[in-house]
Order: structure tokens, then sequence, then C-alpha cells
């Protein structure tokens, strides 16, 4: 019988060799395929743990800012004053009372080299803008603690009655901007919030259910005509007003949208994903929508708060004349 040439003997020696060395190689494959693995999963719990080492970070309790305590304190001082009026010991034309008035219209002073260092570009060099404003806002609350008891919560002529009156509004209209300057900025040392950007953040909260939103005509028709309506510039009593309306409707039209999305989906959205999308984009659209009016009721504290500072400096100089002359 004769043996085919291209025939080989599986029994020799030489062709064993063969499916061992396969067998090794594919070991050394197996080996650096779960070195990897290991490796890339030695990654991931790293990454795993600077997210949660962030959250602690946050989650630690942080001291308030300074103008809060001070507000705190001078508004308890003020109160107690108020209350306890009559047995107060102070006089305004001797001792300490009578030093708490140099004192405190020198802090009111002094709170202007905010608006100097804002304003003038030589000073850029002079420290971070948000420590003045800081120092800013704690001496606009010194200030008129301090005038206050010199003046024993009274005014006894009508130039002090007008100095009083126009300290105790720009020290209001002070606590009243503060409150409306958090509103524009990301924290006094952060960026200016713009409504453009919050629109725009609004519109990638839809990002994860795009999919879905496409195949819910009615939904996506429903959160069109809400972005219209928050978009819309309309009356100014509309502006004003759509604030307070435009939230509870949109908790309305959330509440709607996940149902009929989670109708839609097929259960293969969770309705907790579903409504954390859309809580983020109409909340957004809310935000865009106040950030408008805070921003008109910025400028318009701006155009009094301005004016009443300069008359508040104007009557304390004649005052000071006055009391030292006459």
């Amino acid at each position: 019988m004769m043996e085919r040439p291209f025939e080989r003997d599986e029994s020799s020696p030489q062709n064993r060799s063969r499916p061992l060395l396969s067998n090794e190689s594919k070991s050394k494959t197996d080996f650096i395929r779960s070195s990897r693995t290991a490796s890339t999963s030695l990654r991931g719990d790293s990454s795993q743990r600077a997210p949660r080492a962030a959250q602690a970070d946050a989650s630690r309790f942080r001291f308030p800012a300074p103008h809060l305590v001070v507000a705190a304190i001078s508004f308890a001082c003020i109160g107690w004053g108020w209350l306890n009026v009559d047995s107060l010991t102070l006089a305004a034309d001797d001792g300490i009372g009578y030093w708490l008035g140099p004192i405190g219209l020198a802090c009111m002073t002094l709170l202007l080299g905010y608006s100097v260092r804002k304003r003038v570009h030589a000073l850029r060099s002079a420290g971070p803008l948000a420590t003045w404003l800081e120092v800013h806002l704690v001496l606009g609350l010194i200030g008129p603690t301090m005038i206050l008891y010199h003046a024993r919560f009274d005014s006894s002529s009508m130039n002090a009655t007008v100095a009083m009156g126009c300290m105790l509004a720009v020290a209001g209209s002070g606590v009243g901007g503060r409150f409306v300057y958090g509103r524009l900025h990301r924290g006094l040392a952060g960026p200016r919030r713009t409504v453009d950007s919050l629109r725009r953040d609004a519109r990638q909260q839809l990002a994860p259910i795009e999919t879905l939103l496409e195949r819910a005509p009615r939904v996506k028709a429903r959160l069109g005509a809400f972005e219209a309506t928050a978009c819309r510039r309309g009356s100014w009593m509309l502006r004003l007003s759509r604030p307070f309306w435009l939230r509870p409707w949109s908790w309305w039209v959330r509440v709607g949208a996940v149902s009929a999305l989670a109708r839609e989906g097929d259960g293969r959205y969770r309705r907790r994903d579903l409504r954390r999308a859309l809580r983020g984009h109409l909340s957004a659209q809310c935000r865009a929508v106040e950030l408008g009016v805070y921003e008109r009721v910025f400028a318009l504290w701006h155009a009094v708060h301005v004016p009443l500072c300069a008359i508040l400096f104007l009557s304390a100089v004649v005052h000071v004349l006055a009391v030292h002359l006459y």
C-alpha cells in the first residue's frame, strides 16, 4: 500500500509538539488578558474611589462666610438694643457713645474701597475681588450697628433724621442686593450665570432620553410648549409673575411626561432616570426665567443704591459739621 506524500503521522514527536505550543501560547494569552483585566479593575476601583472621596470632602462641615456670621451678630445686637433702649447708658456726645459715631462712619466710608477696586484697573493686583466684596459686606453691617447705638435708636434733628433714614435705606438695600447677587453668581467668587447657558444646560439634560422622545411626539410637543412659554418675552407683568406659576406648571408637565414615556419605553427606561432627566430640564428652564427677573431687579437696585449712598455721605458730612460747629 502506497503512502500518501502529504499525509503526516500525528504520532510522531514533531507533530505532537504543535498542539503543545498552541496550548502554551494560549495560556500566555490568557495570562496577559487576566493581567490586563486586573489592571483595568484596579483603575476602575481607583476611579470609583475618586468620586467617593470627592463626596466625602463635600459632605464635610464648612464654616459659613464671615459676613453671614457678622450679620447674625449685628441683627442680634440691633434687636437687643431696640428692646432695651431705655436701659442704655450711652450718650451721643460723650464717651463710648460718641466714638461709636465716628467709627461707624469710618466703616461706612471704607466699604467704598470695593467700588474703587472694581473700577480702577491699576488695583487689580491688590487682592481678589471676592475678598474686597467680603470686607465690603462686613463693614456694611458693622457701621450701621455702631451708628444706631451712637444715636440710641433715635434722631434728635432733621439732619440726623435724614442721615439715619439714608443709612437704614442703604443698609437694607445692601442686604437685598446680597440676596440678588447670590442668585446671579455661583457664590461670591464664582462666575456670573447667564440665561443662554442655563437654556443650553436644559437641552443637555434631555440627551439620555432623546431617542425615547422621538417616539413620543406628544410629550415632545408638551416640552416644546413649556420651553416656548418660558422663553417668550411678553409684557413686563408676565415676566414678573412668570417665576411664581412656572414651577408648579413644570411639576405638572414632569408628572405627565414621566408617565407617558414610561409606557412608551417598554420597561427599558427606569422611571427614576426619566424623572431625573425631566427634572433637570424643567428646573434649568425655570432657573433661566428667574435669572432674567433677577437681572432686571439687580439693575434697578443698582440705580437706587448708588444715589442713596451719595445722599447718605452728604447728610453725614452735614451732620458732623453741624454737631461740632454749632
